[in-house]
């Protein structure tokens, strides 16, 4: 409740800070505009801060995601160029008051410089007010084109796995991975299907999803069941649990409801004819020839995420086979348990991480901010004879709905003996 009230706080004076602003460049010239405006101004934020209590008054259990969707790209489209804006004004407006204290400012003006008339004149606190506008352009136009096409431009990532003990049988076999939808994110089903259909067109031997369906309940799923359904391979599609699977981020009645959600959410899988792995393993075998396939439940190494993965037990029936692949949702998970514990597993899938959504990518040059928390973020990583690879997601996350220089992405690995 406090985080709510401070939060309502911060949005009025950052408002009042704008319409400032705006007051200044439009009073002389445009004083019916600003009229106008002012009465749209504040219309719209009283109605933006009134939907922000009843959303947060609304128990998560059945309450309308569209609702929460709208709100949060308001807020992303809307105060992003508005923090920006006000970030650029500040600056200017530390600066003078820094001078002001120290005695620094001039107050005198210059006799020998000529004034400008009156019809041209523009005022220091017009100027910066302009400027902050034009400069904030840019970044926020960014933003924009994140929230509205980066969700959704699917990229491919075709990647060669060389494996020195991979069977004969399985040499040229097609992996197909995708990870983190996040379903109650999106608005469109037909950038959902469009996904899809890049990763049915790769027409791989099996499929790996490594977690995180939603963002908070099973049901966000729902409008796009008949979409993943279609995800099929000859070998079978393999699944994993995300940290936003169980439930843990919503809100719920009773302890009965929290538990119904993650019965529905295991349900969900094997309805969409999914084989989830819950730190369990899967043989295949072709031509007298094995491979095994480990899944665990999620585990990472911040604390507010669940620890439920056992990589040990998964692994227990799998000595025989000479590959082991693992799907594990988090890549933490890799560096903190499964290279120490359980060497002999050749390469790990993950997600989770999403690229944080935003970064640059170049040929081989890589960053984003989230490269500081996780060590593998995105792509193939290798230590000795382990790799893990690290999607960058399927869908948005519901902090953020877009992307930057981070697209959605469909990965099709191809398995090598040599």
């Amino acid at each position: 409740m406090h985080i709510l009230f401070l939060t309502n706080v911060l949005v009025l004076l950052c408002d009042y800070y704008l319409y400032q602003a705006l007051r200044t460049i439009l009073r002389k010239k445009h004083p019916r505009i600003l009229f106008y405006f002012g009465i749209l101004h504040w219309s719209a934020l009283l109605v933006f801060i009134l939907l922000i209590w009843v959303n947060h008054f609304i128990t998560f259990e059945g309450s309308p995601f569209l609702l929460r969707r709208i709100l949060k790209r308001y807020l992303f489209l809307m105060y992003a160029w508005k923090l920006i804006f006000v970030f650029l004004l500040g600056l200017e407006d530390l600066k003078r008051a820094a001078l002001w204290c120290w005695g620094k400012r001039k107050t005198t003006p210059r006799t020998d410089m000529p004034l400008p008339s009156p019809q041209t004149q523009m005022t220091r606190s017009e100027f910066l007010a302009k400027s902050a506008i034009v400069l904030s352009a840019v970044p926020v136009s960014t933003l924009g084109f994140g929230v509205l096409r980066g969700a959704s431009d699917y990229q491919l990532h075709t990647i060669r796995l060389h494996l020195p003990k991979l069977p004969k049988a399985f040499h040229g076999m097609r992996i197909g991975q995708f990870t983190d939808v996040h379903a109650g994110s999106f608005f469109s089903k037909a950038s959902v299907s469009g996904g899809v259909e890049l990763l049915l067109k790769q027409k791989a031997d099996m499929v790996f999803f490594t977690g995180d369906f939603v963002n908070y309940e099973t049901k966000e799923l729902k409008p796009y069941f008949d979409i993943f359904q279609k995800v099929k391979a000859p070998l079978g599609v393999f699944s994993v649990m995300g940290n936003h699977d169980y439930g843990g981020y919503g809100r719920w009645k009773t302890t009965q409801a929290y538990e119904k959600n993650l019965l529905d959410m295991y349900q969900i899988h094997q309805a969409l004819g999914y084989d989830l792995l819950r730190n369990e393993n899967r043989i295949l075998r072709l031509d007298g020839e094995e491979l095994a396939i480990l899944g665990v439940e999620n585990w990472g190494i911040r604390k507010r995420h669940p620890r439920l993965g056992d990589v040990r037990k998964a692994y227990q029936g799998t000595e025989a086979s000479p590959v082991k692949l693992l799907l594990s949702h988090d890549p933490s998970h890799w560096d903190a348990q499964v290279r120490s514990l359980c060497p002999e597993i050749d390469v790990t899938f993950s997600g989770h991480t999403h690229g944080m959504q935003c970064g640059l990518e170049w040929g081989d040059f890589q960053w984003s901010p989230i490269q500081y928390i996780y060590p593998q973020w995105a792509g193939l990583y290798q230590h000795k004879n382990q790799k893990i690879y690290v999607n960058r997601g399927f869908g948005v996350a519901d902090i953020f709905p877009g992307r930057i220089g981070m697209p959605p992405e469909i990965t099709v690995f191809e398995l090598l003996k040599y």
